[in-house]
């Protein structure tokens, strides 16, 4: 399968503002925490359980307000306390359920799932998942149904699949995921299709790696499968995930070593070209293991996790960073920019019809070697190697990409 390997980042016009930004830290009665359960319901940011600094797992639940940048603490959650799980909203409502419980020397994997109700500030608990209870699934709500799988259960990674009807409360089992078993993947909604993969398993893969780099496609309409493009990237697991107008997003995490990345990588999916863009990583001096993530009015908001380098840190901080808009990708025949000469030796030239906002170059494994934000028409070459590139300019509402080969 070729992999797309288009690494770009969106329009010089949303760059402008895409810069992180703090909000309000977590309540000071909040245990720093890895694994919370985050969603969004209008302009709230809900926050509850996860597994502790402390070593425990808790059930306390909070509500934070993007208008006034403040915290408030609710009652907690009615269910066992938990790590491991996740959650999501749909049609105004919050769910949330499966994770790990455990006290002293006692423990349970649960199947448990919840509706939460934002104008009573209510829980209900649903019909239980018939399916293995486990830590780590993929979670996403998609035409009226959501769908729970993969994870792991004691002593084995799973793969199956399982869909949640929210109108009749009742569970059927769909066919597996049609790859190796794994825990924490990355997965998120769009339209009516589910993306999940990546993620971590006990089987080394294609790449002989036990954290992947696989990416699938589940169609809720024709309940199929699609393996797609691999992601380009290194493999990960135990990141954060969320959809955003029409894209798909994954942020922080571990990478194949299960080690935090250096810095907070963070990626945009576009599902109608199969391919992924890099976006600025998020501030600290790494990465994090199982932060959490929620998107109001066009902006995520990032928070908890663990850093593991020295000093091992658990996150009590809110991070914001406002979500690129969707521009136009423009077709060969549409020029807005010309190149040459293209081959190119060492000064490239750029002529455009358009005011450019912004300019990359990337090479074939999509690393971005060259930006700038300035309207230029010359770009030195000299300190790059012999091989294949591509040049991408983007306008106020487009962007184009070419193709540009570099020999001596």
């Amino acid at each position: 399968m070729n992999i797309l390997l288009t690494l770009l980042l969106l329009s010089a016009g949303c760059i402008a503002a895409e810069e992180w930004e703090e909000s309000s830290s977590l309540p000071s009665q909040a245990v720093t925490r890895n694994h919370p359960i985050t969603f969004s319901i209008g302009k709230y940011g809900y926050y509850l359980t996860g597994y502790g600094s402390d070593e425990q797992v808790h059930d306390d639940f909070y509500r934070y307000d993007s208008e006034t940048d403040t915290w408030e603490i609710l009652e907690d959650f009615p269910g066992l306390p938990r790590g491991f799980s996740y959650g999501l909203e749909y049609n105004g409502k919050g769910y949330a359920g499966f994770g790990l419980w455990f006290e002293g020397n006692s423990s349970q994997y649960l199947n448990d799932l919840w509706k939460f109700d934002p104008e009573t500030n209510e829980w209900e608990e649903l019909a239980p998942c018939p399916c293995k209870g486990r830590r780590h699934p993929a979670m996403v709500a998609v035409n009226g149904k959501i769908f729970v799988g993969l994870g792991d259960a004691p002593g084995e990674n799973l793969k199956d699949w399982w869909e949640f009807d929210i109108e009749t409360n009742s569970w059927k089992q769909l066919p597996d995921l049609p790859s190796l078993e794994r825990h924490h993947p990355y997965y998120f909604g769009i339209d009516n299709d589910v993306y999940v993969g990546l993620g971590h398993g006990t089987k080394r893969d294609e790449n002989g790696k036990f954290i992947y780099k696989s990416w699938f496609k589940w169609s809720s309409e024709t309940n199929e499968w699609t393996q797609l493009n691999d992601f380009p990237g290194e493999g990960r697991v135990a990141g954060t995930q969320f959809s955003y107008d029409g894209k798909g997003y994954v942020l922080s995490g571990q990478g194949d070593d299960h080690l935090n990345f250096e810095e907070g990588e963070f990626y945009q999916y576009d599902p109608v070209s199969d391919s992924w863009s890099a976006l600025p990583s998020h501030p600290g001096s790494s990465s994090r293991w199982a932060p959490g993530s929620f998107v109001i009015d066009g902006y995520v908001y990032f928070t908890s996790g663990r850093s593991n380098f020295e000093p091992v840190v658990e996150h009590a901080d809110l991070l914001r960073f406002k979500l690129p808009t969707n521009v136009s990708k423009v077709e060969e025949s549409e020029n807005i920019f010309t190149v040459f000469p293209n081959p190119v030796s060492t000064r490239l030239f750029l002529n455009s019809y358009f005011l450019i906002n912004r300019i990359e170059i990337t090479d074939i494994l999509g690393n971005i070697i060259f930006e700038s934000n300035e309207n230029i028409n010359e770009v030195n070459l000299e300190s790059f190697p012999e091989g294949t590139y591509f040049v991408s300019v983007f306008t106020n509402d487009k962007f184009q990409t070419k193709k540009i080969q570099i020999k001596r």
